[in-house]
């Protein structure tokens, strides 16, 4: 379905942003749908400041509850 959006995107038929926030649990290492999700996201948001260093692409906007 991601990926879908992401052709469409692609073409210039869509007008469709992917955000995707990794979950707060993932400290040490992204999750298997951040890894397949991180380079078509338009905006990948992670928890932990370690991982936005770690993966490029990746933005740390603090904790977000």
């Amino acid at each position: 379905l991601y990926y879908t959006f992401f052709l469409l995107k692609k073409l210039r038929m869509s007008r469709v942003k992917l955000i995707f926030f990794e979950s707060w649990c993932r400290v040490v290492d992204l999750s298997l749908t951040g890894k397949l999700l991180r380079p078509i996201a338009d905006h990948f948001i992670v928890h932990w400041p370690e991982l936005a260093l770690k993966y490029k692409n990746c933005k740390y906007l603090g904790q977000i509850i």
